[in-house]
């Protein structure tokens, strides 16, 4: 089922296709279903206290909850497959709220809008005879939304770990600082030891499941 043209997608619409898209495994998410959570202490450097005002970045250490996935909706996915992951921290602020980000290890989205991404989701539901997206539908996608071209055909780096990978924020934030001036940031995570990715060679030997 997808949306009229021009019509913004219900959030059960794009649930149901991520289904259709990743195949029915109840009792799991439809994206990032394999993951797991830690805890962990986030503390700010304070290079960005005075751009913005989030009580985070402020200076005072921020418990925070973490969940590292893969993206697919299959809870038995491997590890060794260029798939892009993950990750999830939530903030858990001073006066009990939270703030979240979301990123992932590739610097570029598969959608712009919900709606493209439920036609995306569409386009790569798996062919009931053969298993495997229709190519030309995907192509379909990509002609109809040039600019996500690259965003589409990129091919995730397989880290060695979830430890060694770089994360890009999904979307952009607004920074406001004291006096209310505002500014679009994207975050992006990086992993203090460098980045490390496996070559496909690498990969392929990795028997993980």
């Amino acid at each position: 089922m997808s949306s009229s043209p021009g019509a913004l997608p219900t959030a059960q619409q794009v649930v149901d296709s991520m289904e259709r898209m990743h195949g029915r495994y109840p009792g799991h998410r439809r994206s990032g279903a394999r993951g797991v959570c830690c805890k962990a202490t986030f503390t700010p450097t304070g290079d960005a206290a005075g751009p913005t005002t989030a009580a985070h970045l402020q200076g005072p250490p921020t418990p925070v909850v973490v969940r590292f996935s893969n993206s697919e909706g299959n809870p038995r996915s491997r590890d060794n497959v260029p798939v892009a992951r993950g990750t999830a921290v939530r903030f858990q602020l001073p006066d009990g709220g939270d703030t979240d980000l979301v990123a992932m290890t590739v610097p570029l989205f598969v959608a712009s809008t919900p709606g493209q991404f439920l036609e995306l989701t569409e386009a790569l539901r798996p062919d009931p005879a053969t298993g495997e997206p229709d190519l030309s539908r995907v192509q379909a996608y990509v002609a109809a939304h040039p600019h996500l071209a690259e965003a589409v055909t990129q091919r995730p780096p397989v880290p060695v770990g979830y430890g060694t990978a770089a994360y890009w924020a999904i979307h952009a934030f607004v920074r406001t600082d004291a006096a209310g001036n505002r500014q679009p940031v994207r975050y992006r995570w990086e992993p203090e030891a460098g980045r490390a990715e496996l070559t496909a060679e690498e990969a392929a030997g990795r028997t993980s499941t």
